[in-house]
């Protein structure tokens, strides 16, 4: 477990790692919704789309800044920032007596994707270094289905997808009604005081490049989601079609966070606030180092803490493997998440667990992995499920596991919930 660092200090760190353009610096001014302009304050461009080729331009030698205001509803999506800028809106939100955000704000900036148009991948794409997003809303308009609806929810994009980008910055942001609200992929930065949600899910991060040593900070967001509050995953495939890195560490600091959720059956999955794995997608090996400090859990979520094998590991490939260390402190749950929900260790995807249908009875566990866990008493009832071995058919027959779990130093005997 790495030492822990003090919050200024890290988002220091995180926000000046790549630098953008020179040192003088250009704004670009942006009126959604009014007349076309040359970006100027007495002629400002129409709309975000329309800003990036200058901006771009100007960015190989200045720091620029993209200022926008109004809502804006003819942009093609994504909105592709490549290049080192500051996208700014005029969002000045409100918060509650506990200095989280709420979804209300005294003015506003949106960006909508209307309902009516084709659904991108993602409605903000980010793939350079240098990056912020700041004072803006985002709208990606998903109905989501009422609780109890075990149908998948309609197609919507990602809010804010960033690939491979390093000094990344996204804060005051509200992202709402889409299917994740922001994912991170082998990118380093900080994430913070935004509003997610409502959504499908709310944060996504996945490790990098060893070399790159990947390391994000969330830090007093809100989140409201249906099924995945936060989900992070060491490991992670490369995917060509979207530009998307492949990855095996990453090192998360989630402190303040609010995870919320008010459903209480979202049909065949397994919903959780916080979600752990070593791998995902289609990688077989990663590693994650996470810090969770102060947190708080709300609503009747199924799983409050889930560290699990990764959600491919039903479908074959393999073998999986990887490490999780981590460390829970003052994590909080509401009267409903106390009530409702349970934590849960496994080796295995969390769904084999319950074995919902025949796809996951034989699921494969990781081989040769290690869970390092410490809490201050997030984990004193966990549900653990830690066989020696496996035995199915359709893995080969009988094998030997060799995991490891750590809880607090101590190593944890093999035994299983999973009957």
């Amino acid at each position: 477990m790495r030492h822990l660092v003090g919050a200024a200090a890290l988002f220091a760190v995180l926000s000046t790692r790549a630098g953008a353009g020179g040192s003088e610096s250009r704004t670009l001014y942006v009126n959604c919704g009014g007349p076309p302009g040359d970006g100027s304050w007495s002629a400002p461009y129409d709309s975000i789309t329309a800003s990036l080729q200058s901006a771009e331009a100007l960015s190989t030698s200045y720091r620029v800044t993209i200022n926008v205001r109004g809502v804006c509803r003819a942009e093609t999506f994504p909105l592709s920032l490549d290049f080192p800028v500051h996208l700014q809106g005029q969002r000045l939100g409100k918060y509650d007596s506990q200095g989280w955000p709420l979804p209300d704000a005294w003015r506003d900036t949106v960006i909508v994707r209307p309902a009516s148009t084709p659904v991108p991948a993602s409605m903000v794409r980010i793939t350079a270094d240098g990056v912020r997003i700041s004072r803006i809303s985002l709208d990606g308009e998903l109905v989501l289905p009422p609780d109890g609806n075990a149908g998948p929810p309609a197609n919507a994009p990602i809010g804010i997808l960033a690939h491979g980008a390093d000094g990344l910055s996204i804060e005051g942001v509200r992202v709402s009604n889409t299917t994740l609200g922001i994912r991170s992929v082998g990118s380093s930065g900080t994430i913070t005081g935004c509003h997610v949600g409502p959504g499908n899910s709310g944060l996504g991060v996945f490790g990098g490049d060893p070399a790159d040593e990947t390391t994000v900070l969330l830090l007093n967001n809100r989140i409201l989601y249906r099924v995945n509050g936060i989900g992070v995953a060491g490991g992670i495939s490369a995917n060509p079609a979207l530009g998307q890195p492949a990855g095996t560490e990453l090192t998360l600091h989630m402190w303040r966070n609010d995870i919320a959720t008010t459903y209480t059956e979202t049909g065949p999955t397994n919903p959780a606030a916080i979600r752990f794995s070593p791998v995902a997608e289609l990688a077989t090996d990663g590693h994650m180092d996470a810090t969770v400090l102060y947190n708080r859990i709300g609503g009747p979520t199924k799983y409050a803490i889930m560290v699990h094998g990764g959600p491919q590991v039903a479908f074959g490939g393999g073998p999986y493997t990887g490490s999780v260390d981590a460390m829970f402190l003052g994590t909080t749950l509401d009267e409903a998440a106390e009530l409702a929900s349970v934590s849960i260790v496994t080796f295995t995807n969390a769904r084999a667990t319950i074995a919902p249908d025949p796809r996951f009875l034989a699921a494969p566990y990781l081989q040769d992995a290690v869970y390092r866990l410490w809490h201050g008493g997030e984990l004193d009832t966990v549900s653990v499920d830690h066989p020696a071995t496996q035995d199915h058919p359709a893995i080969g027959g009988l094998v030997e596991l060799d995991n490891e779990l750590f809880i607090n130093d101590q190593l944890i005997d093999n035994r299983t919930f999973v009957p």
